[in-house]
């Protein structure tokens, strides 16, 4: 159940205010026309948005560089985007879960997945940051994707 784990609207909120109030986001320096790109597969890859939601998102946004991260980098669809753009790199498959977060929040735009690590990134990006994520066809975690600064993109 999502709300054993706080997966819920409500609490989504309620985190957000609490962090916004106590000054708890962390100070990053962003880069300025740079892309944050996370791909959901593994367990989940029939949830995945898809080729269109990334390069329907990416070719909205003004960018010069970015990077892509994945918990299958070998799927076709992380391939495609590395070949299609090449302004856009792997994150090293040796970084874990800190690494990739604070590297995620240096980036000016992002283009999330599904999932709750996706929205946790998402979630502590400095406020200047533009986030996208895929509306959620079949729900498999909360009702996380609520903040009205984001941007849901149907696909």
């Amino acid at each position: 159940h999502p709300e054993f784990y706080g997966q819920t609207r409500e609490f989504c909120l309620f985190l957000r205010h609490y962090f916004e109030e106590r000054l708890l986001y962390p100070r990053v320096n962003v880069q300025p026309d740079s892309v944050w790109v996370h791909v959901r597969l593994g367990d989940v890859a029939e949830l995945n948005p898809g080729w269109s939601y990334y390069h329907s998102v990416l070719q909205q946004l003004t960018w010069v560089r970015g990077m892509v991260t994945s918990d299958s980098p070998e799927y076709e669809i992380c391939q495609r985007l590395l070949t299609q753009y090449p302004q856009l790199t792997l994150a090293p498959k040796a970084w874990n879960e800190t690494q990739l977060i604070r590297t995620a929040l240096t980036h000016s735009h992002m283009v999330l997945s599904q999932g709750t690590f996706s929205w946790c990134m998402g979630f502590l990006a400095p406020r200047s940051t533009q986030i996208y994520f895929p509306r959620i066809k079949r729900v498999w975690h909360g009702d996380i994707f609520v903040f009205p600064d984001w941007h849901e993109v149907d696909w």
